[in-house]
């Protein structure tokens, strides 16, 4: 499950241009 949410951290952070592995602030910036 560890493999599912880095991936979509990494896709989300070229469209939010946000940090890789930060999931706190790609759901901040959606």
């Amino acid at each position: 499950v560890d493999d599912g949410k880095e991936e979509i951290a990494i896709e989300i952070d070229k469209e939010t241009s946000c940090e890789v592995g930060d999931i706190f602030t790609i759901q901040r910036k959606k």
